[in-house]
Order: structure tokens, then sequence, then C-alpha cells
């Protein structure tokens, strides 16, 4: 039970080939407690308009998808959010899909200093900082986003927008 803490600095192209495990749930897939990832969609080029060449991409209209899953079980890779975030990035904007903590280890609380809860919002909260940060290197536009959450990711999105002190792109 602890805050998400940002990932080192790390040079070149991140090879990501396979999809991340899914946050500790009750499910049969893949899960465990190393699962705060997000997975960023972007387009390489895209055709000019009125010709048959491409133009390299930047200032793009970024798009977060949070899955939803009443906040016990989802993933980035399950249903809707993958689906969305292809389909999206076929159509010219950058897509994150974020997976945060679900269950006990994301919103278990004693209320007090020993377990003050939270951690799947703050993971929101991580990823937010993350794409005002970062978005640009992958053809986004850190003033141009958009978030969409289903379900428990929307009322997630809805938290982060009501919390004090949250970073949002």
């Amino acid at each position: 039970f602890q805050k998400p803490v940002a990932k080192s600095a790390w040079s070149g192209v991140l090879p990501s080939k396979t999809q991340p495990n899914m946050c500790t749930q009750e499910t049969t897939a893949a899960n465990g407690e190393d699962c705060l990832y997000l997975n960023v969609y972007a387009p390489a080029t895209v055709p000019a308009e009125g010709t048959r060449s491409t133009l390299h991409l930047s200032g793009l209209p970024v798009f977060i998808v949070v899955h939803g899953g009443a906040y016990a079980t989802g993933s980035v890779q399950e249903g809707t959010p993958l689906h969305i975030s292809k389909n999206l990035e076929a159509k010219g904007l950058v897509v994150v899909a974020i997976q945060y903590r679900v269950g006990p280890l994301g919103f278990c609380t004693t209320k007090d200093s020993v377990l003050p809860g939270n951690y799947g919002r703050n993971v929101g909260r991580q990823d937010a900082k993350w794409v005002r940060d970062n978005i640009a290197a992958f053809g986004g536009n850190p003033n141009d986003v958009t978030a969409y959450g289903g379900s428990a990711g929307a009322a997630l999105i809805d938290a982060l927008h009501l919390t004090p002190n949250t970073t949002t792109p």
C-alpha cells in the first residue's frame, strides 16, 4: 500500500510488445502488483489533406481512456479501452489508456496515517501529470486533452477534477 512513484527516465525507445499485467483482482488473467502502466497509441503519420503524401505529427488532440469495473476489476487490455484506443488512434488522436489499482489495493482505507487509501486515485493523478509532462514526445498537445471513463473510470475522472492539488493536463 504505497503511493505510485514516477518511473525513472530512460533514453531511446522503450519496447512494449505485450500488454502489462492487470492490477491484482479476482480473475484468471495475469495480474499482480507491478501493474501501474499506461498505454500510448499514437499515429506515426497521417495523409495530408487532398494529397497522397503524409505529414509528421505534432500537436494532436489527446484522449485519455480510463477503464471501468466497479473499482474491483478491469484493465487497459480489456474490451472498451483497447477498442476505443485503436479506433481513435487511427483517426489521428493520441490515446492514453491508463491502468489503476482496483479493489482493496486501490481503494481500501483505515482513514488514518496507517492506511490513508485512495491509491487508485493517486495513480490517476500521477498519470495526468505524466501526460502533461511527456505527451508532446508522442505527438500530442498537452493543452488539448479530453478524458473519458466508463463506469468507475468516469467516477474516477470526476473525483480527480474535484480533488484539490490534482494536476490535470
